[in-house]
């Protein structure tokens, strides 16, 4: 009858062995993250039918994600194994999880080309981490009107090879969370970046950027948290209200 299995920060080390986990039928949380846990991630985690957080952040996990193509659990919501070293393409099982909120891919190993537009049909998403890879997100030819995430609110593609603003965020008004740090954004700062109405940290720093395109006098914001550190910037800058930190050096 066990449900939540959380043994986070405890220092646990060594593999995690491939199991039948039909014993465990209705666990419905896997809490793993904070150890020096290693190896590959056992494929039979994904598999359990009740499961829908599975967090395993911050470990030594290696080897690439399997394909559980109809295998893995349809009611699983969260997804976390950042900060670990896995590699390997982008595993696509992902996009069959239409329940997802929260995914964060961040600090790994994978590699490939990701298309933003694969990411339509998880319309439930939240948060979406893919931030600190080696691979490369195409948000150049997406048709705008078709991406639709009602829900998003943080949204971090830290270096993801990115070469413009993402055009599928224009009228995203929900973000809370923006950070697309370390690509390789050129031109002005666009208008629509100052839009949502609960943005808190906008992170655009290590860019190429030059400006702002709408005047400054008309430019309000709620962001507490703005870094524009290390891109091109000339000319007047904002002061933003509500800010808390600002940071626009050039390094």
């Amino acid at each position: 009858n066990l449900r939540d299995l959380i043994l986070a920060l405890n220092q646990l080390n060594g593999t995690i062995h491939s199991t039948d986990c039909s014993g465990l039928s209705k666990l419905e949380i896997i809490g793993l993250g904070n150890n020096k846990l290693s190896g590959t991630i056992p494929p039979t985690l994904f598999g359990i039918p009740s499961l829908r957080t599975l967090s395993l952040s911050r470990n030594q996990f290696n080897g690439s994600i399997g394909d559980f193509h109809g295998k893995a659990s349809s009611l699983i919501n969260t997804l976390d194994p950042s900060n670990n070293m896995l590699q390997g393409q982008f595993p696509m099982f992902v996009f069959e999880l239409h329940g997802l909120t929260s995914q964060n891919l961040s600090s790994n190993n994978f590699c490939g080309l990701i298309p933003v537009s694969a990411f339509q049909n998880l319309r439930n998403l939240s948060a979406l981490g893919l931030s600190y890879n080696r691979w490369s997100i195409d948000a150049t030819t997406v048709n705008i009107s078709s991406l639709s995430f009602p829900t998003l609110a943080e949204l971090d593609l830290a270096s993801c090879n990115l070469i413009e603003f993402p055009g599928f965020l224009k009228n995203r008004i929900s973000l809370h969370v923006l950070d697309l740090s370390k690509n390789q954004i050129h031109g002005k700062i666009q208008d629509w970046i100052w839009k949502p109405i609960d943005l808190a940290r906008l992170n655009l720093s290590q860019n190429f950027l030059v400006g702002f395109e709408r005047p400054l006098k008309n430019i309000t914001s709620s962001a507490e948290i703005l870094d524009l550190h290390g891109n091109q910037l000339q000319g007047e800058i904002p002061i933003l209200s509500n800010a808390a930190y600002l940071d626009y050096s050039k390094q």
